[in-house]
Parts: structure tokens; sequence; C-alpha cells
């Protein structure tokens, strides 16, 4: 058997091991011969026993399990175990060659073709069932597009209050508690109407006339209370005795205004007066600050003084021993000559030799150095 005819011999519509056979509206009536003896209806993948009998392959072998035995339906001769029969491929082929009408006539479709081509018929005819992809529900094909756009509960649809989008099956939740533009009635049955949500408690608060209100004067004693409706009447009718009323609050606010000015203008001048005499105590201790200022700079004069006074006198001490130690020391050079006495004679020695300028003179006669010393 080609492939091609195996296509063709695959249950319709998707189903898997169908017992019968076709159950069609045939345009012509088919014969005797095509109908399975067994299901009456024409045969699908029909096969012959080896009694010469056609039968439906999936009827002949439910025949075979519900009675535990291999025997034809036909004349109840036995059918051996291997080659009891066989696919009869030409019978299958008539059988597929007969014009049949859309199992979807009944709706409208007018398709007549050989049996052969409904199965592509099926996947592309209007009027059969398919399934919506967004909530599985079974429409007709040729409808599905209007289903889903508008029939299908998940489809996506815009609030026209406050444009959010969600599937349909929400909307009742969504209108009923959630879009905050969702017009309602006033719960006070006020002459308002179609009040968004979200203004609802504000209009109940300041504009709807059902609401309980007290008098705008309620300040100045007015013990009114009553619907704002009434308000009105109530604000005409008593224009004198909120007046008066308003009078004496007014006074009474003014006699307490004025024993407010008279208390804060007493505790100006106690702080005044508690200022001044902290003034005074500053000024005193700020003169007192000055004159110790003064004492202190006199007293580091006079430290400096006795400072100065004192390092000369160490100064001088100090030279003197400076003094006397040269002395010691260039006594220990000269031999023990004094040091006066060695200056007087090196001057002298040295006369002899220099004038008053400098200039060198020529001795006369000549001069042993010896017993000269060196003056440092």
């Amino acid at each position: 058997m080609d492939s091609r005819l195996r296509a063709q011999l695959i249950p319709l519509n998707g189903e898997q091991n169908v017992l019968g056979g076709y159950d069609f509206e045939f345009r012509d009536e088919p014969s005797s011969g095509h109908c399975c003896p067994i299901c009456l209806f024409v045969m699908r993948n029909s096969v012959q026993t080896t009694c010469g009998h056609r039968f439906c392959k999936e009827c002949l072998l439910r025949t075979f399990r519900e009675s535990n035995a291999r025997i034809c339906p036909k004349d109840r001769n036995p059918i051996p175990q291997e080659g009891g029969f066989f696919a009869d491929v030409a019978w299958d082929r008539d059988v597929l060659c007969l014009h049949v009408k859309c199992k979807r006539n009944e709706r409208g479709c007018d398709w007549t073709a050989q049996l052969r081509h409904y199965q592509e018929h099926v996947k592309e005819c209007l009027y059969e069932d398919v399934a919506c992809a967004k909530c599985n529900e079974h429409v007709q094909r040729g409808l599905l597009r209007d289903h889903e756009t508008s029939e299908c509960r998940n489809r996506i649809v815009q609030c026209e209050y406050c444009e959010e989008e969600f599937e349909f099956w929400h909307k009742e939740v969504h209108d009923g508690e959630k879009c905050t533009r969702f017009p309602v009635d006033c719960p006070q049955q006020c002459e308002q109407t179609e009040i968004p949500r979200e203004e609802l408690e504000s209009h109940i608060r300041d504009d709807c006339l059902m609401t309980v209100v007290a008098c705008p004067y309620n300040d100045a004693g007015c013990n009114f209370s009553d619907k704002r409706i009434n308000l009105e009447a109530h604000t005409k009718e008593s224009t004198e005795d909120h007046l008066r009323k308003t009078w004496n609050e007014a006074k009474k606010e003014l006699n307490k205004l004025k024993d407010t000015v008279k208390e804060i203008q007493a505790q100006a001048q106690a702080q005044a007066e508690k200022d001044q005499k902290e003034k005074r105590c500053l000024e005193i201790l700020l003169q007192r600050s000055n004159d110790q200022i003064k004492e202190l700079n006199e007293e580091i004069r006079m430290l400096k003084a006795q400072n100065s006074s004192f390092m000369l006198a160490g100064f001088r001490a100090r030279m003197e021993k400076i003094e006397a130690r040269l002395i010691h020391l260039e006594r220990q050079q000269c031999g023990g000559i004094p040091v006066d006495e060695r200056r007087n004679k090196s001057r002298k020695t040295i006369g002899k030799f220099f004038d008053r300028r400098g200039k060198h003179r020529s001795p006369k006669k000549s001069y042993s150095a010896e017993g000269l010393c060196d003056i440092p």
C-alpha cells in the first residue's frame, strides 16, 4: 500500500482508534456492499476474510475480542490466526471516491467532494469547531475572530473611565471596586448622580445637600446642626441672632486681647529692668577686668626691669671671671710678668721700629730681640 493511500486511511477529524465506519451524509446513496455488516456504516479501513466477506478492520477485531474466538460474523466460519484476513486496498479506494457532504452542512457549509478530501477540508472549514487560544472555548472557525474580540472572557478590554487595561472577566470586580473614575450615585441619595468614585468622599464632605453640618456661626454660640439643604434657610432666618452672638464673641475676644497686651507689657517691663541690672553688673565686671589688666601689665613691666638688672649683674660677674682667667693665662705664657708691664714694654719696643703712622723706622742701632715677649 503506498504512503498516499495510507495517509488517506488515517481516521478523520483527528480521531484515533475509531470503531465503526464512516458516519457521513453521502451525496449519492452508497451500495450495500460499501457498508460494514457489523456497524452498518460505510467501511473504514476495510478488510476481507478468507471466506470472502468484507468488514471494517476495527469492527472485526472488536468481535474477536468480545467472543474470544476468531469466527466470521457473517457465516460463523473460523478465521485462521495467521492470514485469516487482509486489507482490501481496492475496496478502500472505491470508498474514498464516494462523494460526501460536510458534517457541518446543517450549520450552512455547502462543501461536497470525495471522502478522501474531507480531512483537508476540515482544517479550513469555517463551520468546524476550534478551541479559542485565550479561553479554550470551542467556537466555529468562522466566528473565532468575533469571539476573540467581543465574546471571549479572557480578551483584553480597556476601562472607559480610567483607561486601565484588564481581562474581560475582571470587569465586574474592576467596575464594582477598583475603578477610581467609575461613576456612582451618592449613597445619601442627594440629587447629584454619576460621581467619580474617588471624588465621592469629598462630595459628601463638602457638597452633598444631605450631609449633616453645623452652622458657620457655631464658634459664636449657634447650636444649629441639620442637613446642608436646610442651612441656607437657617442662615437667613437667624441673621440678627448671628450678628449679636458674633458681636458678643468679638467683645470677649477684644477683652482677652487687652488682658494679653497688658500681660505682655508687664513682662516686657520686668524683662527690661532685669536687662538693666545685668547691664550694670556687666559694666562693673568690665571695669574690674580692665583694672586687673592694668595691674598685670605693671607687674610684667617691673618683672622685665628686674630681669634686665639681674641679667646685667650676672653678665658683669661673668666678664670679671673671664678677664681674671685671661690674666692668669697671660701670666703663664709670659713667665709671670704682669700684663700691664709686659704691654708697656712691648709698646716701647714696637715704637723703636714704627712711627705713629705705621711707617718703619731705620734703626740707628741694632737691638737684640732677646727678652721680648710676643703679645697675643
